[in-house]
């Protein structure tokens, strides 16, 4: 089978000092069976030269038949007059269709096609037919430009840094955000969050077929997804949703961004679950669920190792804060170097995973009577010493517990320096078991419970022995979602971490420290007021009776 494609001649290039591009001659490109595969599954408008295909100069496309003709009756009339060969193509295969309608892509010859008319414009597909030098109108029969960058090229280019690359990796991107968009692709309702959290959470939802509008409160919509942050409100109840709505529960990712969202960054990964976030070990999440039943290819596994010595190389964390300050970590010789990782008491991975221990207080005092002789050095969370969330610890205790207070030190280096890490629930036990450190956990961390850790209080459900790179897969390609800050496009880690490394590489300029200053104090003097709001609401309760 001669598989032919939509781009140019490689010789021919794009003279960015000219009005037009070359002329472009269609080539056939040689793609493996896998890759035909993906093509068909996805939709990928690939022309495919076989005889029982139908010839096409234009090309009608819709969800439905009623779809097509309620938008382009006007035009399939005048390719009925002026003899102009075209086919319609389904969307919805299983929608009843006519004699001259297709319902797959592999039904249809596009490799002379004209002009494309689809009902539905969905970015991946109208770029790659664009570049292909096919004109694409909309159901106002409006010529579509590329959402992208509103200009065509004779070259296949990256989506998110604009560098030219071959078929195979454009066709890889192509299929990444066709199936990012297919699952955007419906109205997203976020509830009970910020400007400033609605702000950073709409991008992860937006696409060419998505709605996204934010509410205080629940309000009742058919076919809805409702967006709610951290955990459900304790007055909702998922009886109330109407058909076709469904709920999902958002938390950060693990590689977040460069700096606090308290100082006012926004999130660069999000991860989303039906029922509980991973952080929440009172039931599976779908992050135990992919760790406790997928079966990882090859090809996925050696991407996560990939991906696991490019994280230890650029030295990223979950904030990239980038911080040494003044301390030195002690040169022990002979004695076992403990880290011990300090959390925000009230967070949810503390409520929900933190087992018996839910104090940063018991926590080193535990650690310390389980080794008596080893150096012990304590580092508090970033977000605890700007006291503006709980959990930092008294002089007292920290003097008769631990032998060095890091307030001020960067985590990869602690990272690095100590033997073992011993925490509740702490990401940085995952960052830890990434560099091949010994971690002891006091509670109960997504990663825990997998032959990787040492388990004070073992989870019994999680019965399935994973490598390093399976829980890397799971945990950083699987499960979250990324955001290129650029582009504001979808992207893969791969990509995020690429970005960050070129951020931390740049010197901070005055005016972004004066911005970063100014947030942080927005948000403080914001997060005051909520707390003012909140307590007069429960004062003025309890005068009511309520």
């Amino acid at each position: 089978m001669e598989i032919k494609g939509f781009l140019p001649d490689p010789v021919s290039q794009f003279d960015k000092f000219k009005a037009t591009p070359q002329s472009t001659k269609q080539v056939a490109l040689d793609l493996t069976k896998q890759q035909l595969q993906l093509i068909l599954v996805k939709q990928l408008w690939w022309p495919i030269s076989q005889p029982t295909a139908i010839k096409a100069v234009w090309l009608f496309v819709g969800r439905t038949m009623p779809d097509v003709l309620d938008c382009f009756s006007d035009k399939l009339d005048e390719a009925k007059k002026s003899n102009i060969d075209y086919a319609i193509l389904l969307l919805d295969k299983s929608s009843p269709s006519s004699s001259e309608s297709r319902s797959d892509a592999s039904d249809v010859n596009v490799d002379d096609c004209q002009k494309v008319f689809s009902t539905e414009i969905d970015f991946p597909e109208i770029h790659w037919l664009q570049l292909g030098g096919k004109e694409v109108f909309d159901k106002e029969s409006k010529q579509i430009t590329s959402t992208l960058d509103g200009k065509l090229s004779a070259q296949p280019c990256n989506f998110w840094n604009g560098d030219p690359h071959g078929v195979c990796e454009h066709l890889e991107q192509l299929i990444f955000f066709k199936e990012v968009l297919l699952k955007r692709a419906r109205l997203s309702c976020i509830v009970g969050v910020s400007n400033w959290k609605y702000r950073g959470l709409r991008p992860f939802f937006e696409g060419p077929n998505s709605d996204v509008i934010r509410a205080k409160d629940y309000k009742p919509l058919r076919d809805c997804r409702y967006i709610f942050w951290g955990a459900v409100p304790s007055n909702f109840d998922k009886s109330q949703l109407l058909e076709g709505s469904q709920m999902l529960l958002l938390e950060d990712g693990f590689i977040r961004s460069l700096g606090l969202g308290l100082l006012g960054e926004a999130p660069l990964s999000i991860v989303g679950d039906d029922d509980h976030l991973y952080f929440d070990a009172r039931g599976e999440s779908r992050l135990e669920n992919i760790l406790q039943n997928t079966s990882f290819d090859e090809k996925l596994i050696n991407r996560a190792a990939e991906l696991r010595q490019k994280i230890i190389s650029t030295r990223l964390s979950k904030y990239n804060l980038q911080k040494k300050g003044v301390e030195e970590l002690a040169l022990i010789e002979g004695q076992h170097k403990i880290l011990v990782v300090g959390q925000v008491e009230n967070d949810k991975s503390i409520e929900f995973g933190g087992a018996q221990i839910k104090k940063n207080k018991e926590l080193l005092k535990t650690v310390r009577q389980a080794y008596p002789s080893a150096y012990i050095a304590y580092k508090p969370h970033p977000d605890t010493l700007t006291g503006l969330r709980p959990g930092l610890i008294d002089d007292q205790t920290i003097a008769e517990n631990c032998d060095q207070y890091l307030t001020n030190y960067d985590i990869i280096d602690a990272i690095e320096w100590c033997d073992t890490v011993c925490t509740i629930t702490s990401l940085t036990g995952f960052e830890a078991l990434m560099r091949g450190k010994h971690v002891v956990c006091y509670g109960h961390p997504f990663y825990a419970g997998w032959g990787l850790t040492d388990d004070v209080f073992p989870i019994s459900r999680r019965t399935a022995t994973r490598t390093m790179d399976e829980l890397i897969a799971a945990a950083l390609i699987l499960y979250p979602q990324y955001l290129h800050p650029p582009t504001q496009l979808p992207c893969t880690p791969e990509v995020l971490i690429d970005w960050l490394v070129e951020m931390k590489q740049k010197k901070p300029t005055l005016w972004g420290i004066v911005g970063q200053k100014i947030t942080m104090i927005e948000r403080y003097v914001l997060l005051s007021l909520g707390s003012a709001f909140d307590g007069l609401r429960r004062f003025a309760g309890k005068i009511s009776g309520k």
